[in-house]
C-alpha cells in the first residue's frame, strides 16, 4: 500500500525526498520497503524481533545484572525485584550465574530467588539477561516468555537500577 501511495503521489507531482516505512525488522528482511529512510531503534542493541530468528552477528548490547545478597538452603537471593521493573511473570526463566544457567524461581518485590549453584556466596553476580554467556537468557527471549518485546524489558527497568558502560 506504502509504495502504491507514492507511486500514486509520483504520478500527480515530485515524490518526497525521504520515504520512510521500516523500523529494525523490516529494514533487515524486506530491503524493497527500506526506502531512503529506515529506522533502526532496537537492532542498536542487539534486541531481535519478537519471534524472529537471532541473527549473526547482531549481539545484545546491554545486560541485566544482580548481586547475591544471601544464600539460603537451595536458594540464592538477589537484589533485585519487581520495584525495579522486572516483571513479576518471569519466575521459571533461565539466568546466568557462575555455575551456569539456573533457574530464576520467584520475583518478589526488591529481590529475587534464583536455583542455587555449587559454591554460591553473597557478592556474586547474578546476569538476568545479556548475551548469553553465563547461560542467561537475551531480553527478547525474557519477553517472550510473558507475551511482550524485548524492548519492554530494558525500558520498563526503574531508576533504581544503577546504569554502568563497560568498554
Amino acid at each position: 500500500m506504502f509504495l502504491d501511495a507514492v507511486r500514486v503521489v509520483g504520478e500527480s507531482g515530485p515524490v518526497p525526498h525521504a520515504l520512510h516505512l521500516t523500523a529494525s525488522a523490516a529494514s533487515w528482511w524486506r530491503p524493497e520497503l527500506r526506502g531512503s529512510v529506515s529506522r533502526i531503534g532496537a537492532f542498536c542493541y542487539g534486541i531481535r524481533s519478537a519471534d524472529g530468528p537471532d541473527l549473526e552477528g547482531v549481539r545484545p548490547a546491554a545486560s541485566l545484572v544482580a548481586t547475591v545478597v544471601e544464600v539460603a538452603g537451595d536458594d540464592a537471593v538477589i537484589a533485585i525485584g519487581s520495584f525495579d521493573g522486572l516483571p513479576s511473570t518471569l519466575g521459571g526463566a533461565s539466568v546466568g550465574t557462575p555455575g551456569g544457567a539456573r533457574v530464576l524461581t520467584a520475583v518478589g518485590q526488591t529481590t529475587s530467588i534464583v536455583d542455587r549453584w555449587p559454591g554460591a556466596r553473597v557478592g556474586d553476580e547474578v546476569t538476568l539477561f545479556g548475551a548469553g554467556e553465563s547461560g542467561e537468557s537475551s531480553a527478547t527471549t525474557l519477553a517472550e516468555r510473558i507475551d511482550t518485546v524485548g524492548e519492554e524489558i530494558l525500558t520498563r527497568l526503574t531508576a533504581r537500577v544503577r546504569r554502568a558502560v563497560i568498554d
